[in-house]
């Protein structure tokens, strides 16, 4: 099922993130998942078609567009899922497939049929538009991520930073990838996404905190010629 979403990104240096984070973590829980504070490790494999389909059309400003990836949450790797993005102008939804690491294992190999043993309607329509447009997989994109959460009104803050990528996008599953750098190291990317409403002591926070949103999206980041900036 698309869960629909709002999501207003943002590029921050590190001593930007740094101000925002301490602000946020005097009024909001960090997600759980984070190791004392440090965050969490987030990889994933972004496919694309032949022709770069949505490499091109992010970086040509269509409105209309998806995203297909598979996401695993190390060290573990007992979990994966697949995930479909899709933007219709400023509205968002997302779907997400739950999966095992021998199907995920499966997927980043371009055998896409564990997709049909799956229970959602979604994962057989996934399976058709994969095969047919033959979406293979492009890029690994690996990030550390700090989040902090309002269950009550579906709210997510998260702030992503060591931005990695590898192209060959086979090695997800390695314990030891060889991932190089995809922005410059003060570049930070921070996430504001709520599903219900954003209470109003988190949406004064940000305004006083935070100036125009960016058009950034990582797989698209990690595979530009040059490395991202923030000035």
């Amino acid at each position: 099922m698309f869960v629909r979403r709002t999501e207003n990104k943002y590029l921050l240096t590190t001593v930007q993130a740094a101000k925002i984070i301490g602000e946020l973590s005097a009024v909001l829980p960090q997600d759980p998942h984070g190791a004392c504070g440090n965050g969490y490790l987030i990889r994933s494999l972004y496919y694309d078609t032949p022709d770069n389909r949505c490499c091109t059309e992010k970086e040509d400003g269509i409105y209309c567009r998806d995203k297909i990836r598979l996401r695993v949450y190390p060290p573990e790797f007992g979990f994966a899922k697949m995930e479909i993005k899709h933007r219709d102008g400023d509205a968002r939804s997302k779907c997400s497939l739950p999966m095992t690491r021998a199907q995920a294992e499966a997927m980043q190999t371009e055998d896409y049929r564990p997709l049909l043993e799956l229970p959602q309607p979604e994962a057989a329509q996934l399976y058709c538009r994969m095969t047919e447009e033959m979406w293979r997989p492009k890029a690994v994109i690996q990030y550390r991520r700090l989040a902090f959460a309002v269950p009550l009104c579906r709210t997510r803050i998260t702030f992503d930073s060591d931005i990695r990528m590898e192209e060959s996008g086979r090695n997800l599953f390695s314990a030891a990838p060889k991932l190089c750098p995809a922005t410059e190291a003060d570049v930070w990317v921070m996430e504001v996404k709520f599903s219900g409403w954003l209470p109003d002591y988190i949406q004064d926070l940000l305004t006083d905190r935070l100036g125009a949103q960016e058009s950034c999206s990582k797989y698209g980041i990690s595979r530009l010629p040059n490395r991202i900036t923030v000035y």
